[in-house]
């Protein structure tokens, strides 16, 4: 017979395993199949039903203040999905490197980004790096402890004037008009990158 400290403490305990087993199955089924730590393939290019989300959300967010549509990117969806799977499965928090770092674990130039921006050019960079995209490349992004909402992500970007400036062109980016657009999110991260030249590559697929 089980003593009832044991009965307790086993009622107590299979409710967090279970919240455990169901978290892993979400990362599970959010994980993508086809372009984390690959060599770019354009055919292989898609967007998820959340990334999709997310850039239409930025588009009405854009129209509603009378800002031009910004065309989705292949090449820019690439990295953006590339680095949000970095950033989940090899960034952790420090006072020296920020989200728009990149690891030492794949087939591109570790980037370490400082506060004070003075190696900003191994994050604009990577589009030109890890792609055929010929320009720079210029990163808005989120974590979540969860697994990243749409709509919280636009939310945050826009409370934090750094981020709403890029997203709408106004600003320091108030000279700048972004040709092509890249959509990200894998675990923890949703990434978007912007860029001032046409993708010659063209628009990727949306999964259904």
């Amino acid at each position: 017979m089980h003593k009832p400290g044991v009965l307790l403490f086993l009622i107590l305990l299979i409710p967090g395993l279970l919240q455990a087993q169901e978290d892993r199955t979400k990362k599970k089924l959010l994980l993508p199949d086809k372009y984390l730590f690959k060599p770019y393939e354009p055919g292989r290019i898609t967007l998820s039903k959340a990334e999709y989300q997310l850039y239409r959300l930025i588009m009405d967010y854009r129209s509603s203040l009378g800002k031009d549509t910004i065309p989705l990117s292949k090449t820019l969806t690439f990295v953006a999905q590339t680095h949000s799977g970095d950033l989940t499965d090899h960034y952790s928090p420090n006072r020296k490197c920020d989200m728009h770092s990149w690891s030492k674990k794949g087939s591109w130039s570790p980037c370490c980004y400082t506060r004070d921006h003075a190696n900003a050019g191994c994050s604009w960079s990577k589009p030109r790096e890890l792609t055929p995209y010929t320009g720079d490349g210029f990163e808005v992004v989120y974590f979540d402890y969860q697994i990243p909402v749409p709509e919280n992500v636009l939310k945050k970007w826009k409370l934090n004037p750094t981020n709403n400036e890029m997203l709408l062109n106004t600003g320091q980016w108030a000279g700048e008009k972004w040709k092509a657009i890249g959509v990200g999110i894998y675990g923890n991260y949703a990434s978007v990158w912007l860029g001032k030249l046409p993708d010659k590559e063209g628009t990727p697929g949306i999964i259904k």
